[in-house]
């Protein structure tokens, strides 16, 4: 057994440490999907199936509801105009990063900074 003063010590000292990792960590912001289009490239690269997609239409959002929580956004397309054909590839490379467009950033209740 370790003598009761190198227990303390060492329980303060981790203390400490998980204190500061704490604070400097918490507040930094996490862009885990931030170019995720290029890691879904190379996931999908050798994928022989998707290439069985390739003319897929570019439909437009027709819904006919408004978004009350967030009507200022709109639809990101596949980098195509509507009615142009893409592939399953160039979708799923898109919007892979979708969580990163702001969408959840609606300000809808007070406990959303909690509920992500």
């Amino acid at each position: 057994m370790w003598p009761r003063f190198v227990r303390c010590q060492t329980t303060w000292l981790f203390r400490l440490f998980c204190t500061i990792c704490a604070l400097t960590l918490a507040p930094a912001p996490a862009s885990a999907w931030i170019q995720h289009g290029r890691v879904t490239r190379h996931a999908f690269a050798m994928t022989a199936w998707l290439d069985r997609y390739q003319s897929i239409p570019v439909t437009p959002y027709n819904y006919e509801d408004k978004d009350v929580y967030s009507p200022r956004w709109t639809i990101h397309y596949v980098e195509k105009n509507v009615g142009e054909e893409t592939s399953a590839r160039e979708i799923l490379m898109y919007y892979s990063d979708e969580p990163d467009w702001g969408m959840d950033s609606a300000n809808v209740s007070p406990f959303q900074l909690l509920m992500g």
